[in-house]
């Protein structure tokens, strides 16, 4: 009886188009098995070759699902993950294009937000990562790897300061 309320309460969260926490209280294999029920079965084995750290064969498959009619939240799921495997595989300006189709799906999950500051700070686009990497952690303020990342960003923008007004001064760039 009482997997059956917990199947009820993953099909609820299926049809409300929002999934609960990972590692909620009530999940069990059962609640897995339900959330992985009507998912493509291309972004599953997507899903299945990055977390295995089979980046390029995830990459194949990623491109299948999102050319499958899905819902809105598996559409999200499909982007961001195909967005951090396409970090993974060094393609960091078609990982900046995937995570800003993410957030036009869901804006409101800091995911693609995350990835999307990655993917600029692997482009050299400091600025434009600390934006991200700040909505990220509105979204998800208690997220260490946010706060890491955001640190790290500034970091990277402070070490370059310097250069940047070098050549300024020279002549070669606006202030």
């Amino acid at each position: 009886m009482i997997a059956m309320k917990k199947i009820h309460l993953a099909l609820a969260s299926l049809a409300l188009g929002c999934l609960p926490a990972a590692g909620w209280a009530g999940e069990t294999q059962e609640h897995k098995s339900v959330l992985q029920f009507g998912k493509p079965a291309a972004l599953q084995q997507a899903n299945e070759y990055y977390r295995l750290g089979k980046i390029e064969e995830s990459l194949g498959f990623y491109d299948k699902a999102l050319d499958e009619d899905m819902p809105k939240f598996m559409s999200y799921e499909a982007n961001t993950n195909y967005c951090a495997a396409l970090i993974e595989a060094g393609r960091y300006f078609r990982a900046k294009n995937q995570c800003k189709m993410a957030i036009d799906i869901v804006p409101w999950k800091w995911a693609a937000h995350y990835n999307l500051g990655v993917a600029l700070t692997r482009l050299g686009l400091y600025e434009l990562a600390i934006s991200e990497f700040e909505i990220a952690r509105l979204k998800s303020p208690q997220n260490v790897e946010i706060t890491k990342a955001l640190s790290d960003v500034r970091k990277q923008l402070e070490d370059i300061a310097p250069y940047v007004r070098k050549k300024a001064e020279l002549g070669g760039l606006a202030t």
